[in-house]
């Protein structure tokens, strides 16, 4: 409900119909961010160019069974992604070894593998939305 207000908003003041709305608790997002962090641990890299590098691409679904195999690691290496399903949402949390910019694993690619709409932030704004939301 939340989503398709917030959406037919975006649609009536700018007119941009096909635009990708999911919405997440701050519990959520706090969660997804953890997932993120244990599954790509910063390692030796600074930072700032680690959170710039790890994405959690946010699901609007969780994927059918049939269609999560749909993205092979082998295809995307030396990029890599976990997919975490629970509570009926879903994530793919993905490290970019050259940055998201160069890598063929697009939230497009991504949309179309898993047939489901997506949108994806870096942890860097992941971090800020929930500094925004901390008392």
């Amino acid at each position: 409900a939340t989503a398709s207000l917030i959406h037919d908003v975006i649609d009536a003041s700018f007119g941009i119909d096909d635009v990708n709305v999911i919405v997440r608790s701050v519990e959520h997002l706090a969660r997804a961010r953890a997932v993120s962090g244990h599954a790509f641990p910063l390692g030796d890299d600074d930072l700032d160019e680690h959170a710039r590098r790890v994405h959690i691409v946010f699901l609007a679904e969780p994927p059918a069974p049939t269609r999560r195999a749909s993205l092979h690691p082998d295809e995307f290496a030396p990029d890599r992604f976990i997919l975490d399903i629970h509570a009926g949402k879903a994530e793919l949390h993905v490290s970019y070894d050259a940055g998201a910019g160069s890598s063929t694993l697009t939230t497009d690619r991504i949309e179309r593998g898993f047939g489901v709409r997506a949108t994806a932030r870096n942890l860097n704004t992941i971090d800020r939305l929930l500094e925004m939301t901390s008392p």
